[in-house]
């Protein structure tokens, strides 16, 4: 059954390569999926929640595009993640 994760590097790592992602709205999900742009969310970790999260993003897909979803990322990628950690460490 779908599970909350802390951080949510599965979605990360579908949306590299431009795939929206269906995931349960908790957790680092609500971090890294922008729903209706990469992804849709679904409420409850049972069946039905699952199948209807799956049917819309059946009915959504065609409206998703794959550029923005991997300039989405970018945010995430390891060279901001430096670049951010020595700009704190420098004090900027």
């Amino acid at each position: 059954m779908p599970q909350e994760e802390d951080f949510g590097i599965t979605p990360i790592e579908a949306m590299s390569f431009g795939k929206p992602v269906l995931a349960l709205r908790k957790g680092g999900a609500i971090e890294t999926i922008i729903e209706g742009v990469t992804g849709e969310f679904f409420d409850d970790p049972i069946p039905e929640g699952l199948a209807d999260g799956i049917r819309r993003l059946n009915e959504n897909y065609s409206s998703y595009d794959p550029v923005i979803i991997k300039n989405h990322i970018q945010k995430f990628s390891v060279q901001r993640f430096r670049e951010q950690i020595l700009k704190i460490v420098a004090g900027s």
